[in-house]
């Protein structure tokens, strides 16, 4: 096959999945240490039915931290919800640069649903469990999104 023909097919799915764009501002409670977070969310589909990546970013203000996370979700819709599974990894770090001993990583796994108003608007349900390699947290979250 020619390169233009792959580069061609390529364009066409990423642009199919250009639709299927979604934005959402979160916020939950986390365990060890309990505190309040909050942040952005935002996700897109992959050439896969049912696949969506996510990345997510926000503050954790007590501890003068930042965590981002970047998680493949599993989600299908049925009627007005959507019921999701996503597992993933993401690092908490007080500044983002390339001095990577001040990043603390771990995988999380977890599951939620969103419930549709309109084509366009959802409220999202989750929790999440994170593991680090001397502790776990438990994150439960909602969010608010905007589907594209």
């Amino acid at each position: 096959m020619n390169k233009r023909f792959i580069l061609s097919i390529f364009i066409l799915f990423f642009s199919l999945n250009l639709l299927s764009v979604e934005l959402g501002l979160i916020g939950g409670k986390m365990s060890n240490p309990s505190e309040f977070n909050y942040g952005l969310s935002g996700g897109f589909g992959l050439f896969i039915p049912f696949l969506k990546m996510e990345l997510e970013f926000g503050p954790l203000s007590e501890l003068e931290l930042n965590v981002m996370t970047i998680a493949l979700k599993i989600r299908h819709k049925f009627g007005k919800l959507a019921p999701f599974a996503a597992v993933g990894v993401g690092t908490q770090f007080e500044k983002l640069g390339f001095d990577f001993d001040q990043y603390e990583f771990f995988t999380l796994i977890g599951g939620g649903v969103h419930l549709y108003f309109a084509s366009l608007f959802s409220v999202r349900a989750d929790i999440r469990f994170q593991n680090f390699s001397d502790r776990n947290r438990i994150r439960f979250g909602a969010g608010v999104f905007f589907h594209l």
